[in-house]
């Protein structure tokens, strides 16, 4: 297996050779890509993708032949030192609080995994490409510096982890006593989040921003000091940007994807390509480019134009514009959703900050609708909006009178629930464990050696007060792996062995 590896990474060298040396820019370019839609963070993803595609290497077929071959990017300062330090795995606080240290993850991943540095670095404000660098941790610092990080991470996590709210500036920011950059000299425990709201629970029962293991920025610059320096390469090889669009004569909204402007420029110029958006040509016409979209100016920049146009109003429609299925914009519908400016009461209809203002709906009371739900069950025991309230649980925001996906959205936020859809019906339990429709069935199929649909489906309405459909129910258990189900009867048993012994 590590001689397949080597052999990969070796040939991936070989084949991107030739672009050493080269500027960010030219690298795109000679990669056919637009250098006008490079930008940000995502640009430098997008370029290494590039170059593995170049190579004729995917991620995912490495993980389809089982090479633990892990693919970082690195960015250099001037001085040698990466600009920041590489995270690489959320780390499973309950799963490290449970594991031995020659069963934990974190030892198997350091022991197995290969990883290929794509190092880039900026030289009097231009970044270049200055190759690629594969690398393996050594067992002796795998046993002794990465062990001894293990070791205090579980002691703290034996003892408690302690929060604190800090005063930095004119903002309170959480500290904990995780172990940090100083405590190790190759890896610490930092935040990994989508936001302040995005947690996980701790073994002690607390929550916590997700964390993840990060390899100390000073570490890297070790690994990465004896590559060659970089040695500067021009390329004439240049793609010809088409002018010939008046963009004035045919964008008039305020917003385009990329692809909108391809479709747009194509009714024009049939041949108009991604590669032929030029960014001055659209800043001519009062547009420009930001995140993979084009914008009208004056609106602000991307965020400020999104963050008005979805909060401005009582209510949010996410199917009313095509803009706001694309990723980014989803990606910043949830990030509004888990910080309560969004409340999501129709499948694309949302409740704004700005309508429960007017609505007098109050955030602290949306807030703890959760917290009493989490304090009210039982660990481990699923349930449903309807068990609960059949077992007496009320709260002040049912008054409320929405739709149940109102609640159930409340309860989907991160934190100590976790949940699963059965026939588009959403179950939820309090753990500390990933679930899966294997654990719902499980706990009613333990007090049985097998049941017929129907009675499954009265099981579960007596347990949790909901009707399912027999259809939605049998869809779902011909993909379920933990136990055996056998059509022809309309029959689920705990094993293949259950099945055998029910015909005999």
């Amino acid at each position: 297996m590590q001689k397949d590896l080597n052999c990969i990474v070796e040939d991936l060298v070989n084949k991107l050779t030739k672009y050493y040396g080269l500027s960010f820019e030219n690298l795109a370019t000679e990669l056919g890509l637009n250098v006008h839609l490079i930008k940000g963070k995502l640009s430098t993803v997008t370029v290494i993708n590039q170059m593995l595609r170049d190579a004729g290497i995917s991620k995912q077929t490495l993980s389809k032949q089982g090479l633990n071959l892990a693919i970082k990017t690195v960015n250099l300062k001037q001085n040698g030192i990466p600009k920041e330090s590489m995270s690489f795995e959320q780390i499973n606080f309950n799963m490290v609080n449970q594991e031995s240290w020659e069963e934990s993850s974190i030892r198997n991943k350091f022991l197995y995994t290969t990883f290929c540095f794509f190092v880039l670095q900026e030289i009097d404000g231009q970044v270049y490409f200055r190759g690629i660098r594969a690398w393996k941790m050594p067992a002796a610092q795998i046993e002794q510096e990465v062990k001894k990080f293990w070791r205090q991470l579980k002691e703290v996590l034996k003892n408690g982890v302690v929060i604190e709210k800090r005063k930095r500036g004119s903002k309170f920011v959480s500290v904990n006593n995780l172990p940090s950059s100083s405590d190790n000299a190759i890896m610490h425990v930092r935040p990994k989040a989508k936001d302040s709201n995005d947690t996980v629970q701790l073994p002690c029962g607390k929550l916590i921003t997700k964390q993840a293991y990060w390899i100390n920025a000073s570490f890297i610059a070790g690994i990465l000091e004896d590559m060659p320096q970089v040695e500067k390469k021009q390329t004439n090889h240049l793609h010809i940007i088409s002018s010939d669009i008046n963009w004035a004569e045919i964008l008039n909204a305020d917003i385009y994807t990329i692809d909108e402007i391809v479709n747009k420029g194509k009714n024009v110029v049939p041949g108009f390509t991604e590669l032929k958006i030029n960014e001055d040509d659209l800043s001519k016409s009062g547009y420009l480019i930001e995140s993979s979209y084009v914008i009208r100016e004056g609106l602000g920049g991307l965020d400020k134009y999104l963050q008005t146009k979805i909060l401005s109003n009582n209510y949010f429609d996410s199917k009313s514009e095509s803009i706001f299925d694309t990723p980014y914009v989803k990606r910043k519908i949830e990030n509004y959703e888990n910080a309560y400016k969004l409340l999501k009461v129709e499948k694309s209809l949302y409740l704004t900050d700005t309508g429960m203002k007017k609505a007098n709906v109050g955030s602290e009371e949306i807030k703890s609708y959760k917290n009493d739900v989490e304090n009210f069950v039982s660990a481990e025991i699923f349930f449903t909006l309807e068990s609960i309230k059949a077992e007496g649980f009320k709260h002040e925001i049912d008054e409320y009178g929405f739709d149940p996906i109102f609640y159930e959205n409340l309860l989907k936020r991160p934190g100590r629930l976790k949940n699963i859809t059965l026939d588009s019906k959403t179950f939820f339990v309090k753990s500390v464990k990933k679930v899966t429709l294997n654990d719902l069935v499980g706990i009613i199929l333990r007090d049985f050696k097998n049941l017929t649909v129907n009675q499954l489906l009265e099981e579960i309405k007596e347990r949790y007060k909901v009707q399912l459909s027999f259809e939605g129910v049998e869809s779902a258990l011909y993909s379920m792996n933990d136990y055996y189900y056998v059509p022809e009867m309309n029959r689920l048993f705990t094993s293949k062995q259950a099945y055998f012994d029910f015909l005999d």
